[in-house]
C-alpha cells in the first residue's frame, strides 16, 4: 500500500489518503498480510478497529468479506446493514450487501439493493458491478431467462477490463454460440427512439441512463409512468418489454411486446417485437415435452453386448473407448433403438428413425456405480424403450425400485415436436443421401406446421390466420418463430415458400452505412 499522504486512498473512496484512512493505514497493512494466512487474526483486528472507527467503510467491507468466506452470511449482512443505517449512500458497503443478498436470497429478492448498489457504485467500482452482473447472469441462466443472461453478461463486459474482461467476453461469446438459445435473444437489442414532449423526453432519458447500467426494473418503472401518459405509444411499450425481459420478468415482457407489436406502424419492427413476445411465451408455456434418461444397472457386459448386437432393432454406432464418465466409468459401446428392424439391404426408403440412444458403461476407478446402461429418449418414448431393452437383455438388465423415475435432461416447447426426429445413419448410405432425407422430412414438417393450430395465433393455423389481413404481423412473427425452432433443431430452412403461401412480406435487408 502506498503511504504517500496525497496519493489516492487505498479504500477506493477517491479521496486523498491524508483525508481518509491515513490513521488506520498501518493496521490495514497488517490486515492485508493476515487475510490469506491467518483470517481469524485479521477478523479480530478488524473488530477491534471498528470499535474505534465505526464510520470507516473499508473496515466493515473487509470484515464482511472475511465473514462470507467463513460462510457466516448472517453476521456479514448485519454488519453491513448497521453501517448503512448511518451511511445509506456508501457505494462499497452497498455493493458488499448486494453480494451477500445475492448469495443468500437470490436476485429477485435482492433486486432493490442490487440496483441501488449499481447506481451508486458504477463510477467508483465498475469491477464490483461487473462481478455482481456476471453472478446475476448465472442465476438467470438457471431460471431460463436467456435475454436477461445476455444483457447481464454484456453489462459485466462493459464494466470491467483486463484479463477479467477477456474471460467475460469468452462467456458472452459462448452464450451467443449456443444453438439452444433463440437467435433473436443472442444479439444486442436496442431501445427504440420515442416521440415525446420535452418533459417526457427527460423522463425517458432517465430510463435509458439507468438501463445502461443494468437497472432494468427502475427503467421499467419509468417507462410504465410514461405509458400512463401515452398508452398508444408503441415504442414505449417495446422499450418496457425489453427492460422487463432483461430484468427476468418474462410474462410481463411478453405482454408488453405483444402490445408494442399491435401499436408499431413499421411492419418489420412490429414483426420483430411480436416474434420476441411469441418466443418469450414459449419459455413459460405449459405445453412442452422432455428429453429424459433412465439408468439401468446391468450384469455381464460381454453377454449384454452380444444380446443387443443380435437384435436388428438395436444398431451399434461408433463410440470411443476413451470416453469416460464423471465417476471414472468407461463407455464400452453405444447403440440406437430403431423404430423398426434394420433391413439387410438398406436404402433411403427403408431407413428407420431412432427412438432412443443407449450407452453401455463399464465401472472403473473409485466410483460407486457398477456397470450400467443409460437410455435417453423423449419422455413419451422412454417406457417403451426400456421395455424393448429389457426384452432383449432379460435378466442381464437388473430391476429398478418402483420409485426410480427417469432423470429430466431438458424440456422443449411442444411446437418443436414436429421438427424433432433422428434418422439412423447406416454405413451403406452417403452424406448426400442423408441431406436429401432430412430436406424431404423438413419440407413435410413445414407443410404440417402450416396447418397446425398455434396458441400464438389464437389457436388458428398459420394458413387460416393469414386469411385475415389484421393478422399479418402475428403471422409474419410466427414465421420468424418457426425459423428459430428449425435453427434450434439443427435445420436451416428456406422460408420464402412458406411466406409466399401465407402472403407475408420478406423482412427488409438491414440498411447499413459505410461506417458500420
Amino acid at each position: 500500500m502506498s503511504q504517500d499522504p496525497y496519493s489516492p486512498c487505498v479504500c477506493g473512496s477517491g479521496k486523498k489518503l491524508k483525508f481518509c484512512c491515513q490513521d488506520i493505514l498501518s493496521d490495514m497493512i497488517r490486515v492485508e498480510k493476515l487475510v490469506e494466512t491467518q483470517p481469524d487474526a485479521a477478523e479480530k483486528l478488524l473488530r477491534s478497529l471498528m470499535t474505534k472507527h465505526q464510520d470507516k467503510e473499508i473496515l466493515v467491507t473487509q470484515l464482511s468479506a472475511i465473514l462470507m468466506r467463513k460462510g457466516d452470511y448472517g453476521e456479514a449482512r448485519e454488519q453491513l446493514v448497521e453501517f448503512l443505517r448511518r451511511h445509506p449512500d456508501e457505494p462499497r458497503a452497498l455493493l458488499a450487501l448486494a453480494d451477500v443478498c445475492l448469495s443468500t436470497e437470490g436476485f429477485h429478492a435482492s433486486k432493490r439493493i442490487v440496483h441501488r448498489a449499481f447506481q451508486l457504485g458504477v463510477r467508483q467500482y465498475p469491477n464490483s458491478v461487473a462481478m455482481l452482473a456476471s453472478r446475476i447472469a448465472g442465476q438467470m441462466a438457471q431460471r431460463g431467462c436467456a435475454m436477461a443472461v445476455r444483457e447481464h453478461l454484456a453489462l459485466a463486459v462493459r464494466m470491467t477490463e483486463g484479463e477479467r474482461r477477456n474471460s467475460l467476453l469468452m462467456q458472452l461469446a459462448n452464450f451467443e454460440s449456443q444453438r439452444t438459445i433463440p437467435f433473436p435473444f443472442r444479439g444486442r437489442l436496442a431501445l427504440l427512439p420515442t416521440e415525446l414532449n420535452e418533459a417526457q423526453q427527460k423522463e425517458e432519458l432517465r430510463a435509458r441512463k439507468v438501463s445502461q447500467i443494468g437497472c432494468w426494473e427502475p427503467a421499467a418503472i419509468l417507462y410504465t409512468r410514461l405509458i400512463e401518459q401515452q398508452p398508444n405509444n408503441g415504442a414505449l411499450w417495446h422499450n418496457l418489454g425489453l427492460c422487463k425481459a432483461w430484468d427476468g420478468q418474462i410474462d410481463e415482457a411478453a405482454k408488453a411486446l405483444h402490445k408494442a407489436a399491435d401499436l408499431i406502424d413499421d411492419y418489420d419492427t412490429a414483426v420483430e417485437a411480436e416474434a420476441l413476445a411469441q418466443l418469450l411465451d414459449l419459455d413459460v408455456a405449459d405445453n412442452s415435452y422432455g428429453i429424459v434418461q433412465q439408468t439401468i444397472p446391468v450384469e455381464s457386459l460381454s453377454e449384454l453386448l452380444t444380446a443387443l448386437e443380435g437384435d436388428s432393432r438395436f444398431a451399434r454406432v461408433q463410440s470411443s473407448d476413451e470416453d469416460e464418465t464423471e465417476d471414472g466409468g468407461r463407455v464400452v459401446a453405444e447403440f440406437e433403438l430403431l423404430t423398426e428392424p434394420l433391413p439387410e439391404n438398406v436404402d433411403p426408403e427403408s431407413i428407420p428413425d431412432v427412438i432412443a440412444d443407449i450407452t453401455i458403461i463399464e465401472a472403473e476407478g473409485t466410483g460407486e456405480e457398477g456397470p450400467r446402461a443409460l437410455l435417453v429418449a423423449l419422455d413419451s418414448d422412454i417406457e417403451g424403450a426400456e421395455d424393448a431393452f429389457r426384452d432383449v437383455c432379460g435378466e442381464l438388465a437388473m430391476a429398478l425400485d418402483d420409485d426410480v423415475k427417469p432423470a429430466q435432461l431438458s424440456r422443449m416447447p411442444a411446437i418443436c415436436r414436429t421438427f424433432d426426429w433422428k434418422i439412423h445413419h447406416a454405413d451403406q448410405l452417403g452424406a448426400s443421401q442423408y441431406r436429401t432425407l432430412n430436406r424431404n422430412r423438413l419440407t413435410s414438417a413445414l407443410t404440417t406446421w402450416l396447418d397446425e393450430p398455434l396458441k400464438s395465433l389464437d389457436d388458428e393455423s398459420p394458413t387460416e390466420a393469414a386469411k385475415d389481413a389484421n393478422n399479418l404481423v402475428k403471422v409474419g412473427a410466427s414465421v420468424l418463430t418457426l425459423d428459430v425452432i428449425c435453427n434450434r433443431m439443427g435445420y436451416d430452412p428456406d422460408l420464402s415458400e412458406v411466406r409466399n403461401r401465407l402472403g407475408v412480406p420478406t423482412p427488409k435487408p438491414l440498411d447499413n452505412d459505410d461506417s458500420q
